[in-house]
């Protein structure tokens, strides 16, 4: 048997693929032939638009190969999670977890010790202590500090070869961060890593403003919109967002104050403030396409998918308490971290990632003065983080 955890936010699939497929495989038809084990999906339905193209991702490899899942939603709610992992621990079958606590995460890993079962988390980090505490643990994410810095990237090389960036020429570009929430750590990792890759370069930043906005659309704009009311849009140079749901959300409160126009703005005339996220979501490379958001930072949900269906098959290899060969799997020196790249996303790579990709659900930047609110139950996700 083999414990496999997703530790992040994650929600069911608004798509009608992955609900049927979410369907077949509760009631045990993983779609394949030859279905060689069975696994139960523990997940939280409240995530961010990545984490459920995470999620979706992951229910078509698992299909694929054969893998059938029994779903469980915990509603947002981490005590209906922890009671979720205290039923699925006693089933004679491997749990994957899509942690909304870091304390559900240690009763999971606790779950497979005492079943002398590997656990791998995926997306979101959870406390070193925790991954270091069971040998037989394993993490599946991004190198969170790669974000910040192909972001500071981004805003450098605009700023570079566009003289108006720092719109009030005070030699310094002051700026807008809008973060997921304080509660997950990559929040602050992606937050520092770009002031410190800006730093590196010799620009000046000015921080003017920053928000936990729980990775949420809705109040992202709310956020940015009650800034420009109160002080106009004189002194933003740039707006940085740990996620791209953010990102939209500053963009349809920039857009109703006239900024960043694109398409609706024919002769070009219109002002424009470069808006930077992380994720690429479908809708954000739309609206980098089209010239709307300068750029985004891509991770990608099938390249997750892959990675961890990897592992998982040569955990599965290697057998009871066995481990991964390192000449058959890339993971880090303490051999407990498998890491998945970020890309930086610009105009010309948007158009081509969009002509293989599910165009999405979440529409794009609202239509100049259109006002949009999109709060969830709790609206936390992750990267959610979904979504974190």
């Amino acid at each position: 048997a083999l414990a496999l955890c997703l530790a992040a936010p994650a929600a069911l699939a608004d798509g009608t693929l992955g609900r049927e497929l979410a369907e077949r495989q509760v009631l045990g038809e993983g779609g394949a032939g030859d279905t060689r084990f069975r696994a139960s999906l523990l997940f939280n339905a409240q995530g961010t638009e990545f984490m459920r193209a995470v999620r979706d991702e992951m229910l078509i490899a698992a299909h694929q190969q054969g893998i059938g899942l029994a779903v469980y939603d915990a509603h947002d709610s981490a005590s209906e999670q922890g009671e979720q992992v205290g039923e699925c621990c006693i089933l004679p079958r491997p749990m994957v977890v899509a942690a909304t606590h870091a304390g559900t995460a240690a009763m999971a890993i606790e779950c497979a010790r005492e079943s002398s079962q590997p656990v791998v988390f995926i997306v979101r980090r959870i406390p070193e202590y925790l991954l270091q505490s069971y040998p037989h643990a394993y993490l599946v994410t991004t190198d969170v500090n790669q974000a910040g810095e192909l972001q500071a990237e981004a805003l450098a090389s605009f700023a570079e070869n566009h003289q108006g960036t720092d719109r009030n020429g005070d030699k310094c570009l002051s700026i807008i961060i809008l973060r997921g929430d304080a509660e997950h750590p990559d929040s602050e990792l992606r937050t520092r890593a770009f002031l410190n890759a800006m730093e590196r370069r010799h620009l000046g930043v000015r921080v003017l403003a920053t928000a936990d906005c729980r990775w949420d659309r809705g109040r992202a704009h709310d956020f940015v919109e009650g800034y420009l009311k109160e002080r106009g849009t004189g002194d933003v140079d740039a707006v940085i967002s740990n996620n791209d749901a953010m990102a939209l959300g500053a963009l349809d409160a920039l857009r109703q104050h006239g900024f960043n126009l694109g398409p609706d703005d024919p002769k070009g005339r219109a002002p424009y403030i470069p808006v930077i996220g992380v994720d690429g979501i479908a809708p954000a490379l739309r609206a980098v396409e089209k010239g709307i958001m300068l750029a985004t930072v891509m991770q990608d949900p099938r390249m997750y998918a892959q990675a961890t269906m990897r592992l998982l098959r040569e955990l599965a290899a290697a057998g009871p308490g066995g481990h991964p060969s390192p000449e058959r799997l890339p993971l880090a020196p303490e051999g407990q971290r498998l890491t998945v790249p970020f890309t930086l996303v610009r105009a010309e790579q948007a158009k081509a990632l969009l002509q293989v990709r599910d165009p999405g659900r979440v529409s794009e930047p609202q239509e100049p003065h259109e006002r949009r609110r999109t709060y969830g139950r709790g609206g936390h996700g992750a990267e959610g983080e979904e979504e974190e």
